[in-house]
């Protein structure tokens, strides 16, 4: 069974748990809030991670998985409809991807802000898989399968692990110089372990994106262990990283 919810494509991955702020502006999501907020609780929206393309690009998809600019697949340029991102006068058109697998955003708190602008903060709910787009409306919404939280096989032993080269990563970094924040109260919950471990790890967006679509926390934890192996190894090899915080908190602008 499928459920049609509005769509906030995003050049970041979206995990369960994870509080995502984001700055509105742009008509079309500034509508999208408006028609959230004016029905039934509770108000959520779906994202999905941009494999190609930029926050601001227009809806260049067309609706069906499997076609050009389906989940997955890239999108051909298409005409512009008035939306931003689109290029500039005698440019091209941007293309567009959505990575297949999202994350519902459940919506929390919403401030007004001077000149039509809105500070919204949302968690992450529920996975889902994106099967169908649909591009009618002023913003994307798509046609979703929710995904099941399966632990898999994640043993005791496995989540000790995880755990530990967590710590050790969080102790090079600040090791390098990079603000940690306080430590991380990591739950013992492994489907809850595994999704705070992707989420407070830096990594590249593709490798976030493969641990939001992991079947289950088991492969979830296992791919983390080797992907903190790796991480730890980079960060004793360099003298500094650069200066920022370990968990980013700034607000996406759309």
């Amino acid at each position: 069974m499928t459920d049609r919810i509005a769509l906030f494509p995003l050049s970041a991955v979206l995990f369960p748990g994870v509080v995502l702020p984001l700055h509105l502006f742009e008509e079309r999501y500034l509508r999208m809030l408006a028609d959230l907020r004016a029905g039934p609780e509770p108000h959520r929206f779906g994202v999905v991670a941009l494999e190609l393309g930029r926050e601001t690009a227009g809806f260049g998809v067309p609706g069906v998985p499997g076609e050009p600019g389906g989940p997955g697949v890239p999108a051909e340029p298409l005409a512009s409809d008035g939306l931003s991102g689109l290029g500039g006068a005698g440019e091209p058109p941007a293309p567009l991807r959505l990575a297949e697998i999202g994350c519902v955003a459940d919506l929390q708190e919403v401030v007004p802000l001077p000149e039509d602008r809105y500070d919204v903060v949302s968690v992450g709910g529920r996975r889902f898989r994106l099967k169908e787009l649909d591009r009618s409306g002023p913003y994307l919404c798509g046609d979703v399968e929710y995904l099941p939280e399966e632990t898999g096989a994640a043993g005791a032993d496995l989540v000790r692990r995880v755990r530990r080269l967590f710590h050790l990563y969080r102790h090079r970094l600040a090791a390098a110089g990079a603000d940690v924040g306080d430590p991380a109260e990591l739950p013992d919950d492994p489907v809850a372990l595994s999704y705070l471990v992707a989420a407070a790890t830096v990594l590249d967006p593709a490798d976030k994106q493969r641990l939001l679509a992991a079947e289950d926390a088991a492969h979830r934890l296992r791919a983390e262990r080797d992907l903190l192996l790796r991480e730890t190894r980079l960060l004793d090899a360099l003298p500094t990283v650069p200066a920022g915080q370990f968990l980013d908190a700034s607000a996406h602008p759309n």
